[in-house]
């Protein structure tokens, strides 16, 4: 079978797609198992099913956070930002409505998003080093000088 170059990539990025709306169902079943104890009566604990799955518990703890906090939200604009970044924008909740955070999450970086979490998201006054290109010693910003 020959394989076009083109046609490989596309479907490959709609593999990723798939993959990124299946966070959203792994996050509700794992919320579920736990919630309602669904592991019993085969594993001992939530967690050795989590071993059995070769699932961290950090990792279903995002998941489940994710599928707690994005609720209502359409799963193909979630996937569209992904987990890691929503993940990462989840204090933004406490401020904002969940689509203005999701939309930041889909503009945004995950570092980027990071710097608005912790309010280091715009630098005040640039100092610039010596350079062709400067950095900001305030917020790491650069820019030709």
């Amino acid at each position: 079978m020959e394989i076009k170059p083109l046609d490989y990539c596309s479907e490959t990025l709609k593999l990723r797609k798939m993959l990124e709306v299946g966070f959203l169902s792994m996050g509700e079943r794992l919320h579920n198992i736990r919630e309602k104890e669904l592991w019993q009566g085969k594993w001992e604990s939530y967690t050795e099913f989590l071993n059995e799955m070769n699932v961290t518990e950090s990792t279903a703890s995002k998941l489940v956070t994710v599928y707690n906090h994005y609720t209502g939200i359409s799963p193909q604009k979630l996937a569209e930002a992904g987990l890691d970044k929503l993940y990462t924008a989840v204090p933004l909740l406490e401020e904002k409505t969940k689509s203005e955070v999701v939309d930041q999450a889909i503009l945004y970086k995950r570092d980027d998003l990071r710097k608005i979490v912790k309010g280091q998201d715009e630098c005040k006054r640039h100092v610039w080093g010596d350079a062709r290109y400067g950095r900001c010693q305030n917020c790491n910003a650069f820019e030709r000088v």
